[in-house]
């Protein structure tokens, strides 16, 4: 499976399993070890994707565990030995028995670095070539959408229209 999966016992916060995804990202993280309980984390650590550290209670697992929140592609930075950190995308929920109590949570991450890299490369890339559209004041330059509608136009375009 390509996505982490970390069941925890509610109300204890056991951790009740981990799939090899998710041991993958345990075994490169610099202060993870192999705890048994979420509150057992010593000095591990998650980050908000700004740089602010994830309080424990605010981690996505503890939530659904504690409150019964489900918790639906948030998104934070689990850092790595090698000073890299991987951004990952989860979903976390609580398990209820059949009385309504919660019993469990589950949580399910996605490693969306190198989507997030992606992306960032092609916002610069787009970046640049509107940069370098504007500069051109000697041609017209015109975008058009898939309908061959105008969508905008650059400053040598607007002289023309003028």
């Amino acid at each position: 499976m390509p996505a982490g999966v970390v069941i925890a016992e509610a109300p204890s916060g056991k951790i009740m399993f981990v799939n090899r995804r998710a041991q993958e990202w345990t075994e490169q993280s610099p202060s993870q070890t192999r705890r048994t309980k979420l509150d057992d984390a010593g000095d591990f650590e998650i980050f908000h994707p700004d740089g602010r550290t994830y309080e424990m209670e605010e981690w996505p697992l503890m939530r659904s565990i504690r409150d019964g929140e489900e918790v639906r592609d948030e998104e934070f930075v689990y850092p790595l030995a090698d000073g890299t950190g991987l951004l990952l995308r989860c979903n976390s929920s609580p398990v209820y028995d059949e009385e309504g109590r919660i019993v469990a949570g589950v949580l399910v991450a996605h490693d969306i670095t190198e989507q997030k890299r992606a992306e960032e490369k092609l916002k610069r890339s787009e970046e640049r070539f509107r940069l370098m559209v504007e500069g051109v004041r000697d041609y017209a330059i015109f975008m058009l959408d898939p309908n061959g509608h105008i969508e905008s136009w650059n400053e040598g375009a607007r002289r023309i229209k003028s």
